[in-house]
């Protein structure tokens, strides 16, 4: 019986080991991919990024393009950010070529809403925080990976400096529900208006990068293009934030700020994790559970029965090397699933890493591959969730010189102008009419996103960005 457990032993860890040489197959600049089958069975999913490859950088995803509460599958998450421009390296106009998605944070299941926070594209789109604890994975433009934690103890402070009078307020949220006698600054990442009531202060500023986690002194600058009163349910253009204040926060808002001046909007989040990281560079990022692996150490979650037991999981990992996105299947014959010390000890001793977060599992979790599912989710099909990560490669910037500004073209019946450039943006309105429009000034005009490029045009009851497939010169 020694010599066959022996024997049986030796059998097991060669056939890890050929799972841990076999190739990986390139999907992507710096990206790979590789199915792991283990004997215990788990089929296990694996991509990795180069860290150091410039054109390869990690993005997060939203459900139908907001952090308020829908849900999506991941497949059609990476659909709607394939081909959508980008702010990596503080400057919009760079494509994403999604070429790996996966499942995020965990959601709430009556509202939908996200547990933690999220960082899209450079914006902070949902505030750093999460009342069970748990942990963020962020992202930075200095492509480095971290894992920060404890943040049910994180806090915000966002201070908005109106530079005409020097004036600093502070702003109650961002990308929630105004309040009564409340400053809450909307982005695009929240929907496509502010969702408000007809009553209250909304300022309309025009940024010059993403509004992201930059402390004081530092701040993204904007400038202020309209002012609109008791009106509410504000559009809310790609490049822009609204300030919409209510009661008392109003008359300082309005005593500070008028069209045309500039303000400025800094972010601070500390969280209490040590060593303390510098969220001020994040680029994207997203909320998960525990933390798997810490400094190349398995943290011990068995005191937890959803971590000590075996099902399907999601994570997010790194080394000094790569970023791993990692998918086990689970609740089948065909795959167990994992427990997280498991989880862990795959991700160490197979992938070499260092640290490593723990994602929504079960039925959640789903891998993408170049727009296929390349698991099996344990609900049978995809589930709709709440965010996502995806591995993306950057395409340049490119621009059409067609029109130029000022130039009067006419606009098709039929064609949306939308509030930024690419279908990925929300609607305005719906041409009903061959419609004469003028293009705006904008460094993004001619803008190549979603499969054409794209205008900023006033349409004279609305402004905003309409397809060139679907505009023509009129020779005024």
């Amino acid at each position: 019986m020694k010599r066959f457990l022996s024997v049986f032993t030796c059998l097991m860890l060669v056939a890890v080991a050929v799972c841990a040489r076999a190739d990986w197959t390139p999907v992507g600049e710096g990206i790979d991919y590789q199915k792991f089958s283990l004997p215990d069975p788990n089929n296990v999913y694996v991509a990795r990024m180069l860290k150091s490859h410039a054109e390869a950088t990690i993005e997060s995803s939203m459900p139908k393009g907001t952090v308020a509460g829908a849900r999506e599958t991941i497949r059609a998450q990476s659909e709607r950010l394939n081909g959508a421009i980008n702010a990596w390296g503080h400057e919009w106009g760079q494509q994403n070529e999604v070429v790996v998605a996966i499942n995020g944070d965990w959601i709430y299941p009556k509202t939908g809403m996200l547990y933690g926070g999220q960082v899209h594209s450079g914006w902070y789109a949902k505030r750093i925080f999460c009342e069970f604890g748990g942990t963020q994975f962020a992202w930075t433009y200095s492509r480095e990976a971290f894992v920060g934690g404890f943040l049910n103890q994180a806090t915000q402070e966002i201070s908005i400096t109106c530079r005409s009078t020097g004036a600093v307020l502070s702003a109650h949220g961002v990308n929630r529900p105004r309040g009564t006698d409340e400053l809450i600054i909307y982005t695009s990442q929240f929907g496509d208006n502010t969702k408000t009531d007809a009553s209250g202060v909304e300022l309309v500023v025009e940024m010059t990068q993403p509004m992201g986690i930059s402390p004081l002194p530092k701040m993204a600058v904007g400038t202020v293009r309209k002012i609109l009163t008791d009106q509410g349910a504000t559009p809310i253009p790609f490049d822009h934030i609204i300030l919409s204040a209510s009661g008392s926060a109003t008359s300082a808002l309005l005593a500070n700020a008028s069209v045309g001046s500039e303000i400025g909007v800094s972010v601070d989040v500390t969280a209490q994790e040590m060593p303390r990281f510098d969220w001020s560079d994040t680029y994207t990022s997203i909320s998960g559970g525990r933390a798997l692996v810490q400094n190349g150490v398995a943290v011990d979650n068995s005191s937890d029965h959803v971590y000590a037991s075996r099902h399907p999981r999601t994570a997010v990992a790194y080394n000094d090397t790569h970023v791993f996105f990692v998918v086990c299947d689970g609740r089948s014959a065909e795959s167990r699933g994992m427990s997280s010390q498991e989880l862990s000890n795959f991700l160490m001793s197979t992938l070499g890493v260092t640290n490593a977060l723990n994602l929504d599992g079960g039925g959640s979790s789903t891998m993408v591959v170049k727009g296929t599912v390349v698991n099996v989710p344990s609900d049978g099909s995809e589930r709709a969730v709440g965010n996502g990560l995806m591995m993306v490669n950057l395409k340049p910037k490119t621009q059409s010189q067609t029109f130029q500004t000022g130039q009067r073209i006419a606009a098709a019946s039929g064609v949306d102008v939308r509030l930024g450039p690419g279908t990925n943006y929300g609607s305005l309105k719906t041409l009903t009419e061959t419609t004469l429009v003028t293009v705006e000034p904008h460094s993004l005009n001619g803008i190549h996103a979603t499969a054409d490029h794209w205008w900023k045009v006033d349409c004279q009851d609305v402004v905003g960005w309409l397809r060139e497939t679907g505009l023509t010169a009129t020779g005024d």
